[in-house]
């Protein structure tokens, strides 16, 4: 079977993984890039000198999406430009991974799902910890199983803060911090709570890197050179309450001025039978607690071999990209997955913002 032709769309941070992961799948052939930053696209490419077919490299994505021979577009441009790239992917025919998330609003994650319900394409979002073996095995725990009903979750991500570039750091083009890192773990709850969010309370602020005040960022993840932030309008740490229709609750804690090295993310969950199941720095996974009262018992789980290219899940959710794109069937993550992490994110902020509780309804 030939490969799927693939058209990366911005080839910053995530779409710099994105480039390097399709190059290391056979049933992948990347056709072209597009990014306005021609000597990014240079560098990255440079990565890959051995590719068995020259990329082709545009300053202009439109130029990208007028090739008839490309089948599929990787979207991870900022999210302030998301709707206008997705809307003109899907019009121009293409199947398309959309990085997270969707949009910095969901009024405009909102245009996008009804563009897309218009077509017969591919759209999937880049929420890529649905992909991952050990939150598959811990969603599989949490639903409901021998070990009972999650009504009680948690996320701690204490870490540094974004790549030093403008845009991460506006409200307005981001969405902010909170949407911008947060719909993974909103997600998470969603899925393994296995019920529709009600109401968010939030606090959050400006502790360290705060507006009017020069700051000097740098992200040890990026290949970004650090620089001076001075007009910060996002938080940069926040505790996030999510109460659910079935009543369980969930609760979300992020810090964003951490200096590394750093522990690694920690979600865990606890059902009505009382198990505690916690997932620690993308690797383990246990068991405590509950009527055998088991004592951190390791749960096994399985991840395809792969580059680790991105996050965790990122390789699988490629190759799960290019199933869909072949056989047509519907994504694991699909646009209203990432809406409705997207919702729990901006009733957050506005929480925060407006000092009160919001509830979901109010963004339907």
């Amino acid at each position: 079977m030939e490969p799927v032709r693939i058209g990366i769309i911005g080839v910053g941070d995530m779409g710099g993984y994105h480039t390097l992961g399709f190059a290391e799948i056979e049933q992948a052939r990347i056709v072209a890039v597009a990014d306005v930053n021609e000597r990014r696209m240079e560098e990255l490419l440079a990565e890959i000198p051995d590719y068995p077919t020259p990329i082709v490299r545009y300053t202009d994505y439109r130029q990208l999406l007028q090739r008839d021979d490309i089948e599929a577009v990787v979207v991870a441009v900022p999210q302030y430009l998301h709707r206008e790239v997705t809307l003109a992917a899907l019009e121009a025919g293409k199947d398309v991974l959309l990085e997270k998330p969707m949009a910095p609003t969901v009024q405009e994650a909102d245009e996008i799902i009804a563009a897309h319900r218009g077509t017969d394409r591919i759209l999937q979002i880049g929420l890529v910890y649905r992909y991952a073996g050990l939150f598959r095995k811990m969603a599989e725990l949490c639903r409901g199983g021998d070990y009972g009903q999650t009504t009680f979750m948690w996320c701690k991500e204490f870490r540094e803060n974004f790549p030093p570039r403008a845009w991460f750091y506006d409200q307005r083009l981001s969405g902010g911090a909170i949407m911008d890192k947060c719909v993974h773990y909103f997600d998470l709850f969603n899925w393994m709570i296995g019920a529709r969010a009600h109401r968010v309370f939030a606090m959050g602020g400006q502790h360290v890197i705060r507006y009017g005040v020069p700051h000097w960022v740098e992200c040890t993840y990026s290949f970004w050179e650090p620089a001076e932030i001075s007009t910060s309008t996002i938080v940069d740490h926040a505790w996030v309450i999510v109460e659910y229709e079935n009543g369980a609750r969930a609760m979300q804690g992020l810090c964003m001025y951490l200096k590394p090295p750093y522990p690694g993310l920690e979600v865990g969950a606890i059902t009505h039978q009382g198990y505690q199941i916690l997932a620690r720095d993308d690797q383990t996974l246990t068991l405590w607690g509950g009527p055998q009262a088991v004592h951190g018992q390791e749960i096994e789980y399985e991840e395809p071999e792969a580059p680790w290219v991105g996050h965790i899940g990122a390789h699988r959710s490629r190759l799960e990209f290019l199933e869909c794109v072949r056989t047509r069937r519907p994504p694991a993550c699909d646009p209203q997955i990432g809406r409705d992490a997207m919702a729990i994110a901006q009733a957050a902020e506005m929480s925060i913002a407006e000092d009160r509780v919001v509830y979901l309804e109010e963004l339907a």
